[in-house]
């Protein structure tokens, strides 16, 4: 991982993982510093450590904080994500991969949502969801 920078860091995972990323359409909001789009995404840096694209989902009256793109140390990440869990009342996460979903489902313990796999640019994302107690 290059962690040196937000441009190397950007690089690099557009460099393993083929996929784009764009922050066309994000501002900061004045009224709660945030990075966000119109859309709601948010894009949160942390220096030295990576980043993470995030939005809140509500899948059949249940709300999820959606993972979408995570680049480098994720144990930094995770007292964020559980922050923004508990002040939005939020029990699971949903996330998405490339990779096979069976090695996530046995090392965080996650749960198949096959009603949210989709196909994007060639590739097949497979849906996962965790609980608060297993972002760590």
């Amino acid at each position: 991982m290059k962690l040196n920078n937000l441009k190397e860091m950007i690089e690099d995972y557009e460099r393993y993982t083929q996929e784009v990323v764009n922050l066309d359409g994000f501002y900061f909001d004045k009224e709660d510093g945030s990075f966000h789009d119109d859309y709601y995404t948010y894009f949160k840096f942390f220096d030295k450590q990576g980043f993470l694209f995030w939005c809140v989902k509500e899948i059949e009256g249940q709300k999820y904080i959606c993972l979408l793109q995570t680049y480098g140390f994720f144990k930094a990440m995770a007292p964020y994500v559980k922050e923004v869990m508990r002040l939005n009342g939020i029990k699971y996460v949903l996330t998405f991969t490339t990779r096979n979903p069976r090695a996530h489902m046995r090392k965080w313990h996650m749960q198949r949502l096959e009603t949210e796999d989709y196909e994007y640019r060639g590739k097949k994302y497979y849906a996962l969801i965790a609980t608060y107690d297993d972002v760590h």
